[in-house]
């Protein structure tokens, strides 16, 4: 499935990453775990954008400067 899904990925890299990952479940685990949590820590300290509707209000605040 994961050949079919990534069609440039050999089927026997596909066999290898999996093979790793069995051998070395509890580091891989930890290591995806350490990087969601610095995701989202990321996250949490970037400043948040405006929303949908502040955005929709400025687009039309921008047609309603655009026509004459």
């Amino acid at each position: 499935m994961l050949a079919c899904e990534y069609p440039s990925v050999s089927l026997s890299l596909v066999h290898k990453v999996i093979a790793f990952y069995l051998e070395n479940r509890v580091a891989v685990d930890g290591y995806i775990a350490r990087c969601d949590d610095e995701i989202a820590q990321q996250r949490s300290l970037s400043p948040r954008g405006p929303s949908a509707s502040e955005l929709r209000r400025r687009m039309e605040n921008m047609r309603r400067a655009a026509t004459p």
